[in-house]
């Protein structure tokens, strides 16, 4: 690690030049320069390496400052004409999403009644579908392999079970919906997750989510250590020194 008997005072200045962005990086750039010097994985030994990383730490945390409130000052039009922006057309959009949550809501009673018409009708089908397969079977067992008219009345038995086997499929996978534009209005199934027992939920989240249930105490855990340390089982915390 190099010595320094006199650092020297780094400062961006009272008065900026026009090209903030320009001098704040040159100076950033001088400093990096200066810290490599100093920061070059050898430990600090002296009282003077000590000193002179101090004040460019110090110089650093000024540098960041400076171009973070530099940031905010380029940035703060943008974010003022967002805004505008978003302040002319928010409501206007806030109006037509009210206008369509209310027109789902308005949807679902109708089309949940024809859902249930619909599943009703698929059940009638299917059972239909099963009496006719059933005939053409009883016939096939019936009729003799030398009479024409009987093989005939199989035939157009299967012939009708296929039919209703395949309006009944047809039915089954069939959903209600509500169409007046481009795009048809369905019904779509979510769920909730309501917790009865949160002893049985959390070993069984050990055992299937190992990975998810570490991370989230992990976090518990780092919140848990910011206000300071105390015996909490399970948890050892450890203490951490840095400069600051």
């Amino acid at each position: 690690m190099a010595t320094l008997a006199e650092p020297p005072v780094r400062g961006i200045g009272d008065n900026q030049p026009v090209d903030t962005y320009g001098a704040l990086k040159a100076h950033i750039d001088d400093l990096d320069l200066e810290a490599r010097n100093y920061l070059d994985g050898e430990p600090i030994a002296t009282e003077a390496q000590a000193q002179a990383v101090a004040r460019i730490l110090d110089d650093a945390r000024k540098a960041v400052k400076a171009a973070d409130e530099a940031r905010k000052a380029e940035k703060r039009p943008h974010d003022e004409a967002a805004r505008a922006v978003q302040a002319k057309w928010q409501p206007l959009i806030g109006d037509a999403e009210l206008v369509t949550v209310t027109a789902k809501k308005a949807l679902a009673p109708y089309l949940e009644a024809q859902e249930a018409a619909q599943r009703a009708a698929a059940a009638e089908a299917a059972k239909l579908a099963e009496e006719a397969a059933e005939r053409a079977r009883q016939a096939s067992e019936a009729a003799k392999p030398d009479d024409l008219a009987g093989q005939a009345t199989v035939r157009v038995l299967q012939e009708n079970a296929a039919a209703a086997a395949k309006s009944a499929a047809k039915l089954d996978k069939a959903r209600p919906q509500a169409t007046g534009g481009s795009r048809a209005t369905t019904l779509r199934t979510s769920y909730t997750a309501e917790i009865t027992d949160p002893i049985a939920f959390i070993r069984w989240a050990w055992e299937q989510r190992k990975e998810d249930v570490t991370a989230f105490l992990e976090d518990l855990a780092a919140t848990e250590a910011r206000t300071g340390p105390r015996d909490i089982p399970g948890l050892i915390m450890k203490p951490q020194r840095k400069a600051v």
